[in-house]
């Protein structure tokens, strides 16, 4: 929840505000020390620092402290960088897919200066986003955002030994007015990791926007109107026009060779598809319709099967019926337990009905070769006749587990009448 602190929000990122605001340097007023507390949002360097602060005493953090003042002046001003509150500050060009962010994190370059090497120079932690990770920079708190952010750092060594939020003012200034050409040669490695994050977020939007019309076409009636698969028809009709257009020759595949910059260095407009602007239209956090996404394909799966299931089983039908309306609710845990708990009854019945089978199979070979035997011997029908009868009768019962018990006795004459047939025609042809 926000704070407001005379009549200025608070940014949610900074905690004990309160437990803050005794270590306030005399020469901060409240609007300076609630931007500086954004960008360096750690107790201990403040304590440490009010703490050892005083004539006779000499804090090492005095420099660092002036710097940020000069820091926070500049950003309380008329300035293009926005602070996030969470120890990050950025400058952000252009708009939607053509967006590129520049992001300073000043908690992390002061940190390092002060526990780091005192003998080697600190880097200036600077970063580079494009539209698809700049959400990233509101992460919170600050050692969760630079652990999210870390893969797109590039440090700059300054270029004269100062505190490290000098450094960083530098930098700011250097930037208010610099187009995105300049800002690409004012840091270093920044054009290749624009262009590397572009090529790999071009690739990932393509990629949902295939997911959800393939999601779209494939999803049950009940399920596409419960998860209100409406709103991607925009996304489905581009994607099978794009992919008509690209079938046809109409419209050339992004090679991979080309740069995603034009020749201004910004990102370039015709990279993007259609049904993947259509995606990034409905403005859905990449994770949460990635999350999303995965959770209605496994349904979808899931359901299908389940239904095969019910077919063979209808005894399955109120159990189906409940995953079904657990998933259209979009409770994906329990539905997705409900549907193994079905999963699991289906294969005891399905192990029961094919030991049935096996049980018939078995009992008709046996009534089979008892028929033989009473129509080779004729004995066989006075003696044993009624064992045959009860065969019969399990057989039309459909208990065939005891039909071998029936025929047990028949089975075991007519093999000594077959037995005294054969020694009898062997004498026979010996005599």
């Amino acid at each position: 929840m926000a704070v407001y602190i005379d009549g200025r929000k608070k940014s949610r990122y900074v905690r004990n505000y309160y437990e803050l605001l005794e270590y306030k340097p005399r020469s901060f007023n409240r609007d300076a020390w609630n931007v500086a507390i954004e960008i360096v949002p750690e107790t201990y360097f403040w304590k440490y620092h009010h703490e050892m602060s005083g004539p006779r005493r000499d804090s090492s953090f005095e420099p660092e402290v002036i710097a940020i003042k000069l820091l926070v002046e500049h950003l309380l001003g008329g300035t293009k960088w926005k602070s996030h509150g969470n120890g990050l500050i950025s400058r952000k060009f252009g708009s939607g897919l053509g967006a590129v962010t520049f992001a300073i994190d000043v908690c992390g370059t002061v940190h390092e200066r002060i526990h780091g090497d005192p003998t080697v120079l600190s880097h200036i932690m600077v970063h580079v986003l494009d539209w698809s990770t700049e959400a990233l920079l509101d992460e919170t708190p600050w050692d969760v955002a630079t652990h999210r952010i870390w893969p797109y750092r590039l440090c700059i060594v300054p270029s004269y030994d100062a505190a490290s939020a000098d450094g960083c003012l530098g930098i700011v200034m250097a930037a208010e007015g610099c187009s995105l050409r300049e800002m690409f040669d004012l840091v270093p490695g920044s054009h290749r990791t624009v262009c590397q994050q572009l090529v790999r977020a071009k690739e990932a939007l393509e990629s949902m926007a295939q997911r959800m019309a393939e999601i779209y076409s494939e999803a049950q009636p009940h399920l596409f109107e419960s998860w209100g698969l409406q709103d991607f028809e925009t996304v489905y009709e581009s994607f099978r026009r794009m992919e008509d257009e690209e079938a046809f020759g109409i419209r050339a595949k992004f090679a991979r060779s080309e740069s995603p910059l034009d020749e201004n260095l910004h990102p370039r407009a015709d990279m993007w598809r259609d049904d993947a602007i259509e995606v990034h239209r409905l403005n859905i956090p990449e994770r949460q319709l990635h999350a999303r996404a995965r959770k209605m394909e496994v349904s979808i799966s899931r359901i299908r099967k389940l239904e095969e299931m019910v077919g063979e089983f209808p005894e399955l039908s109120n159990q189906f019926r409940s995953v079904t309306e657990l998933l259209q609710d979009e409770n994906w845990e329990e539905g997705f337990l409900k549907g193994d708990e079905l999963t699991s009854r289906y294969e005891s019945l399905l192990a029961r009905e094919q030991n049935r089978l096996a049980l018939e199979s078995r009992a008709n070979e046996i009534f089979l070769l008892a028929r033989n035997f009473l129509d080779k011997h004729e004995s066989l029908s006075e003696s044993h006749g009624h064992c045959f009868l009860e065969a019969s009768d399990s057989l039309d019962k459909g208990r065939f587990d005891i039909v071998h018990d029936n025929l047990k006795s028949l089975i075991r004459r007519g093999n000594e009448l077959d037995i005294n047939l054969l020694v009898s025609g062997t004498l026979q042809r010996h005599a």
